[in-house]
């Protein structure tokens, strides 16, 4: 999965339990 790149991209969509502060 790529939940490093999901991290950039989905700013408004925190898929890390709500890890958007990056």
């Amino acid at each position: 999965m790529n939940l490093k790149r999901a991290r950039r991209k989905s700013t408004s969509m925190p898929m890390n339990g709500g890890d958007s502060t990056n």
